[in-house]
This record gives structure tokens, sequence and C-alpha cells, in this order.
């Protein structure tokens, strides 16, 4: 008698333990099914994921866009200075008199001596010394000198040959007409990258005409001073 409740005792708790096992068992999946249909089944979830995805490259894309466009505005400003656009006036200074408004431009003198053809019959003076090679000559009243670097590498890159320059300067006043000075006008243009720069000046009676410019290039302030004698 004692066997058999003895059994029956131990039956009925394996029995519970196995159904107790498999209750757990379902839990567990259920959970695992739950947290996968959650997943799967939440648009809100899956909106948001791809809505950040699509902000974040569009935020990439603006930075790559706004880059870009500093990068042209840089570009195109270095290209302004390349094309030497100075549209600047000239300024008038006035002197109480025309000897006073003379001796305001400096350096001017009557070249006598020359050892280089220019074209067009001119004649000018080159020397060299220091590091510099100088080229004078004159035209009418004016004196047109060129202070370009002996070694080339310290030359500007936009013109950078001497000789060139000022045969070029030559063959375009062949038929244009710089201004005419009472006493004097000069043009002195320096070929130095790191300084480079054109100076006009002219006098008119009491009166200089003058305009200097680190951008422009020298033919082209050379054409506005020719304008500037039209009117």
């Amino acid at each position: 008698m004692y066997t058999i409740i003895k059994v029956e005792s131990y039956m009925k708790v394996k029995n519970y333990m196995a159904v107790l096992f498999l209750g757990m068992a379902v839990t567990m999946a259920a959970c695992s099914s739950n947290a996968e249909t959650t997943d799967e089944d939440d648009p809100s979830a899956t909106e948001q994921a791809q809505e950040t995805d699509v902000k974040d490259k569009t935020n990439a894309s603006d930075e790559a866009n706004e880059e870009t466009d500093k990068e042209t505005a840089s570009s195109s400003e270095a290209e302004k200075t390349a094309e030497g656009e100075d549209t600047r006036p000239f300024t008038k200074k006035s002197f109480d008199s025309e000897r006073q408004a003379a001796a305001y431009i400096k350096d001017y003198r009557k070249i006598e001596q020359t050892n280089m053809e220019l074209g067009h019959g001119i004649k000018a003076s080159r020397d060299a010394g220091a590091g510099h090679e100088h080229i004078l000559w004159n035209e009418g009243n004016w004196l047109i000198e060129t202070d370009f670097p002996l070694d080339d590498q310290y030359a500007n890159a936009v013109y950078p040959d001497n000789e060139k320059l000022a045969a070029d300067i030559v063959d375009y006043l062949e038929d244009h007409y710089l201004p005419a000075p009472e006493d004097r006008g000069v043009i002195k243009i320096n070929g130095f990258a790191d300084s480079k720069q054109t100076l006009i000046q002219w006098q008119d009676g009491k009166v200089v005409y003058e305009k200097k410019s680190k951008e422009a290039h020298p033919l082209d302030l050379i054409k506005q001073a020719v304008e500037e004698g039209k009117g």
C-alpha cells in the first residue's frame, strides 16, 4: 500500500514538472514572437529610421555643396585678380603752381643713350644690376620704365617677360595716344611677383592725374589712360 502511494506521488510530481517546463517553453516562444512582430509591424519605427537616414544624407549633401560654393567663389575671385580688373578712375591732385605739379612727378628724364630696339623706331636703354633689369624709353614727353627681376622665378606670372611687355606697349602706342603732358608724364611698371605695381602720372597745368594698381595688367592701365586723355 505504501509503495503504491509513493509511486503515485512520484508520478504526480513528474507530470507537474513536465507541465511546468512546457509552460515556460510556450511563454518564451511567445515573447520571441512578439518581439519580432513589434520590429516588423511597427511602421513608425521603420519610418523614423528612414527619415534619420535621409536627413543624414541631406546634411552631408548640403555640406558638400557649401564647400563647392566656397571653392567656386574663391576660384572666381582668383580669376578676377588674374584678369586684372581695376576700373577705379584716375585721381586728380591740384597744386598751387605748374612747377609744383611737375615736381610731384619723380624720376622723369630724357633717355639719351640707347642700346635696344623696341620696334616702330623706338629705342630704349636697357641696364641691369643688383638683381634688377630696367628698360627705359621716351614717347613724347612720357618716360616709360619697366623694372623686372633678372631671375625669372621672382617675376610675376601674368606678364613675366620684361622685353616682350616693353615691345607690346610700344606696339599698342603706335596707334593709340596717351594724354599729352604739359611738361611730363611717367609710366612705371614693377614686374616682381611680391611687389608688382603699375603707376601712371601726368601733368596738366597745375593738376597731376594719377593712378596706381597692383591688380591691373600694365597694358590695361595704359588703355585707361588713353581713354582718360580723350575726355
